[in-house]
This record gives C-alpha cells, sequence and structure tokens, in this order.
C-alpha cells in the first residue's frame, strides 16, 4: 500500500474542498489514496448547518457561506454546492428577497450529494430561480419561456450534440414553458410572507395552469412541471453534459466526445448519485496526474487566501475578484476561460497587496507573518511548487535586498504576498 505524501493529499483537498488546511492535509498525508478518497467522502456527510436569516440581508448569506467555505472541518458538501450553484445559477439582484436566496443555498447544500433528479427537481421549485427567471405567475395563456428554455439549454441537455444536431426546438421550448406554468412565488398579505415566520411560500395555482396534452420531444403526454423535470434529469444527454462538467471541475480537462458519453452511461447505470460519480473521477489516472492544472476561479482564490491569512468576507474583495455568489454575470454562470487572463491576475494582485498581513497576524496567532518558507508554502496548501516559485520565495529576505530596503518583517510579508500571487496560487 503506497502512502500519499503531502502534496498528494494537498491535492486532492484543493479540488474537493473550498480551502486547503495545513491540519488536514498532515491528518490526510500517509494513507492510501483510496484511504483519503473514503475520508473525503465521509468527512462532512453528516453537514446539517442550516442558514437562518434573522433580518432580510442578502450579504448575510454570502458572510455565512464563505464562512462555512473555509472551516477547516468542511470540505465536498460546499464544494458541490458550488459546483451546484455555478450550473444552476440564480441572480439575488432579480429576487426581491434574500430569504428566497437563503432557502435555495439550503437546499443546495443539503442536496448536494444526493443524486442529480433529487437536485434538479428542488433547484426548479425554488422560489429564488422562479423569480429570477420570470417564471412565478407565469400562465398558460400567456407562458414565459425563460425558464423552459434555460432548463434545456444550461440546466440539463444542452443545445446540441457534438456533430452540431439540436437537442430541442422552439416547439420544445413553447411546450416546456406551458407545462411550467401555474407557479407562484407569494410575496405579501396573507397569501404571501407569514410574519411568524418571515418566509415567502411557493405554491401552484392550477387556475393558470396548462391541463391537455403536449408534444415534447417527440412525446405527446399530460406534461407537468414534475415530468418534465423527471424527462430532462433522466436524459442520457444530460448524464453526459452534467457528468462532463463535473470532470472538468475536478480534473481541469475537457473530455473528449466518446470519453463523455461512457462516463454519462457509467453515471446513468449508477442512478444518477453524486457521490459515486465523484470517487470515480477522483480516482481516474487523469485526476492524480492533473496537479496544478486547473485554474482557480476569483471566488476559489478568495477562500485560498482567506483560509491561509485568516482573512474575513469584504464585499469589496469578492467584486474586484469578479465572482461574487449569486450574481453570476447571465444565466449560463461564470466562464471558466477568464480566470487566468491578465485583467484577472491584476485584479488578485490588488487584493493580496491590499491585506494588512501583519494585522492579521495580530488577530490570529496561528497565522505569524514571520514563517519560513516551507511553513508558508504549508499553510497555503500550495505544495508542490515549482523550483521557479521556491527560488523566488528563499530570495525574499531581508539579506537579500538593496541595503536597507527590506527589514525581516518587511521581507517575510514579501514572502507571503508572493506566496498568495505564484502561478500555484491561482490553480489547483
Amino acid at each position: 500500500m503506497t502512502e500519499a505524501t503531502n502534496a498528494q493529499a494537498a491535492h486532492l483537498l484543493r479540488r474537493t474542498a473550498m480551502s486547503v488546511h495545513v491540519d488536514r492535509v498532515e491528518q490526510l498525508a500517509g494513507r492510501s489514496q483510496q484511504e483519503m478518497i473514503s475520508d473525503v467522502l465521509d468527512s462532512d456527510r453528516a453537514d446539517d448547518d442550516e442558514l437562518t436569516l434573522e433580518d432580510d440581508d442578502w450579504y448575510s448569506v454570502i458572510e455565512w457561506w464563505l464562512g462555512r467555505m473555509t472551516r477547516p472541518e468542511t470540505g465536498l458538501t460546499d464544494r458541490m454546492a458550488w459546483f451546484w450553484h455555478s450550473l444552476l445559477t440564480t441572480n439575488a439582484w432579480k429576487v426581491p428577497s434574500a430569504q428566497l436566496i437563503a432557502q435555495q443555498l439550503n437546499q443546495f447544500r443539503s442536496l448536494a450529494r444526493t443524486d442529480f433528479p433529487t437536485i434538479l427537481t428542488a433547484f426548479v421549485g425554488s422560489g429564488a430561480l422562479l423569480t429570477y427567471l420570470d417564471a412565478s405567475r407565469s400562465t398558460a395563456a400567456n407562458p414565459n419561456e425563460n425558464l423552459a428554455r434555460e432548463l434545456m439549454e444550461l440546466y440539463t441537455i444542452g443545445t446540441t450534440d457534438s456533430d452540431g444536431k439540436p437537442h430541442y426546438s422552439q416547439d420544445d421550448v413553447r411546450a416546456a414553458a406551458r407545462a411550467l406554468a401555474g407557479w407562484v412565488v407569494d410575496d405579501r398579505g396573507e397569501d404571501g410572507m407569514s410574519e411568524s415566520d418571515d418566509v415567502y411560500r411557493v405554491r401552484f395555482d392550477r387556475q393558470n395552469a396548462f391541463i391537455a396534452p403536449l408534444i415534447f420531444q417527440g412525446h405527446q403526454d399530460d406534461w407537468d412541471t414534475t415530468t418534465i423535470v423527471d424527462f430532462l434529469a433522466h436524459d442520457t444527454r444530460t448524464a453526459t453534459r452534467v457528468a462532463s462538467l463535473l470532470w472538468r471541475h475536478l480534473v481541469g480537462s475537457t473530455l473528449d466526445a466518446n470519453s463523455a458519453r461512457q462516463l454519462g452511461q457509467w453515471w446513468t447505470d449508477h442512478d444518477l448519485a453524486i457521490d459515486p460519480l465523484i470517487e470515480r473521477i477522483v480516482s481516474s489516472e487523469q485526476f492524480w496526474s492533473s496537479t496544478h492544472q486547473r485554474p482557480r476561479s476569483g471566488l476559489e482564490w478568495f477562500t485560498f487566501v482567506s483560509a491561509a491569512t485568516g482573512l474575513d468576507d469584504d464585499s469589496w474583495f469578492l467584486e474586484r475578484l469578479d465572482q461574487v455568489p449569486y450574481l453570476p454575470p447571465s444565466p449560463a454562470g461564470w466562464d471558466d476561460d477568464q480566470w487566468l487572463l491578465p485583467g484577472s491576475l491584476a485584479a488578485r494582485s490588488a487584493v493580496a497587496h491590499s491585506v494588512d498581513l501583519n494585522e492579521l497576524a495580530t488577530e490570529h496567532a496561528a497565522m505569524p507573518v514571520e514563517q519560513s518558507v516551507d511553513e508558508i508554502i504549508s499553510r497555503c496548501g500550495l505544495h508542490p511548487v515549482s523550483p521557479e516559485t521556491l527560488s523566488s520565495l528563499h530570495r525574499a529576505t531581508a539579506d537579500q535586498a538593496p541595503e536597507g530596503s527590506l527589514s525581516p518583517e518587511g521581507a517575510a510579508t514579501v514572502r507571503w504576498r508572493l506566496a498568495l500571487t505564484c502561478p500555484e496560487a491561482h490553480l489547483s
């Protein structure tokens, strides 16, 4: 049985958690790969934390979730909740209450590792999504097509196959819009938000629903929300697409069409359960050979910095990094190709140089600024690092700087800033 190194443990945690902590790395190192994977899959399975807002403050939702993302004991649950939010998007600016966002986030976290049909059903029925995509109060007589279109294009089967063959038609959009009509998100008075529990209610208004056979995807049936969502969730094209997206999220590479179909079929054969798919992906040779090949997104870089330094939530930082949770630029979410562009890297450098490391070291005794290079690398979960990065960190000392230009404390700060912005810091 081959024992894993600290570098292998850090690699696994960089991909399966939102932050890496040195104690967690040391806890996993020395075990076999399979033992580490089993530990990650079991570590926070019983996480029953739930967000309850004391007031209708959307920023409290972000602060609470970031707090969970950066705790040492949380891992795969929040990684998967983040993946689902990135795929099954909602923008808070179009949602009338933070309570609805909190409800959806609680759903994502509680269901993150169940199975895809369960996750998709809860998402489509969430008050946050129904208001975001103008599906609340959509009627059979005047159906809004936003949810129907995004449900197929973005959340399930996608637009075309690998040969460019369309996966749905405008007639399918119209039929799905009628089948999805009738849902209402109440937001006022006796029909809406209760004064006692301050929770919005999602209800179905049968009078505004379409009750008649429809032709959808070539099948005539009495389609409704339940059957539409179930049909799309179990479609093999959905399995291929979603499994491939999770592969890219965890491995960092894009599967070819044939490999994607094989993975989707395997996932279908395993009832679209989430944990078995994760285990298959992280057990692959491609996963273990992809060290520092997947770009960290803006938020992922922020949680990395937060875990390493103790930096608390700051909406200004997240805005500068172009990735505030629940503020995606479009229903398609964030563009994975943007994170290593010059503008993104410059924003990260600006944030790193805005952080008062000495103040954080005072507040968090476990994060002294004057640490050795090896201690900084371990605390940041960066290993393995390249010889070039290692050399740069070792050169950042007072005796290597021009005479009088750096104190020992200043050199220590430079080492930290280099660690937070080195190539390995932008990759996972």
